[in-house]
C-alpha cells in the first residue's frame, strides 16, 4: 500500500471507530431506558395489585393516547 492509501485507510478506520462508539452509546441509552421503564411499570402494576401485561394494556397505552391528543 502506498502512503496515501495508508492515510486514507487510517482516516476511514478512525471514522468507523467513532461511529461505532456513538452507536454503542445509543444502544446503552436505549437499553437503560428500556430497563428503567420495565422496572417502573412492574412497580406500578405491583402497587395496584394487577399483572404487568394488564397494567401495560390498560394504563400505559391510555397514557400514551392522552399525550397525543
Amino acid at each position: 500500500m502506498s502512503e496515501e492509501e495508508l492515510e486514507q485507510f487510517e482516516k476511514s478506520l478512525q471514522s468507523f471507530l467513532q461511529h461505532a462508539n456513538v452507536e454503542e452509546l445509543n444502544y446503552l441509552r436505549r437499553e437503560s431506558t428500556r430497563k428503567y421503564n420495565q422496572s417502573y411499570y412492574s412497580h406500578k402494576a405491583k402497587e395496584l395489585g394487577v399483572q404487568l401485561d394488564y397494567y401495560m394494556k390498560e394504563f400505559v397505552v391510555w397514557e400514551w393516547m392522552m399525550r397525543l391528543s
